[in-house]
């Protein structure tokens, strides 16, 4: 399986730049960092985000103000802490994991970052346990980092729930007309089967219909 750096490049591959960004911005901080350890300890697949992803999350989610948040793929529970920050003491995040071993490892990060009343882990087959989650509709945001290979991305499109499809059909969105799908690993390797499911869930998001188009983000 292939791992998932720490350190995650710039568009220019600047050391400099780098070096300034980890400087002003700090992405890590002690709670993260052990996470991070713990879940090496734990031999938990080195596919977490890096520091600088969830920094992103954390802002993303704190930037559309969200309140609800859907996460497929909890593994340690990393992003998941970034994305309840980014929300506030009043955010609730749903985090679906196949693993029991990962979910394990996840409630403990979660209870040990002072937010374990706000993260529901779901345990099982994404596609089964979304389910659960319908009556909690409409959601603010989905993060999607469950998937790597060709079979499982047109899963992961498939897999969308329809709590969290817009409008009349299939809602993103909550409490204004738009939602938020981010997606991680998207780009790269096997690109072309990719685009394909990043066209599946740009389809899923204008099927209701309305007039108003869809809007689905990948990185």
């Amino acid at each position: 399986m292939p791992s998932s750096p720490e350190n995650k490049g710039f568009g220019q591959g600047d050391p400099a730049l780098a070096r300034w960004a980890e400087e002003v911005f700090r992405p890590e901080d002690a709670v993260l960092r052990e996470i991070r350890e713990r879940s090496v300890r734990e031999e938990l697949p080195p596919i977490a985000v890096g520091r600088f992803d969830g920094l992103h999350l954390e802002v993303i989610a704190r930037a559309i103000g969200a309140l609800k948040a859907v996460e497929i793929g909890t593994l340690g529970g990393y992003s998941g802490v970034c994305l309840l920050r980014g929300m506030g003491v009043h955010g609730v995040l749903h985090t679906f994991e196949y693993s029991e071993k990962h979910a394990k490892v996840a409630s403990d990060s979660f209870h040990k970052a002072g937010v374990g009343s706000r993260a529901h882990i779901h345990v099982g087959p994404a596609l089964q346990t979304l389910r659960e989650v319908e009556a909690e509709a409409p959601f603010d945001l989905v993060f999607i980092d469950a998937a790597s290979s060709t079979t499982s991305w047109h899963a992961a499109a498939a897999s969308v729930p329809p709590c969290c499809r817009r409008r009349k059909v299939w809602r993103w969105a909550s409490r204004s007309a738009d939602g938020l799908v981010c997606l991680d690993h998207f780009v790269g390797a096997r690109l072309a089967p990719r685009a394909q499911a990043l066209t599946q869930l740009g389809s899923l998001a204008g099927e209701d219909g309305d007039g108003e188009e869809g809007r689905v983000r990948g990185a």
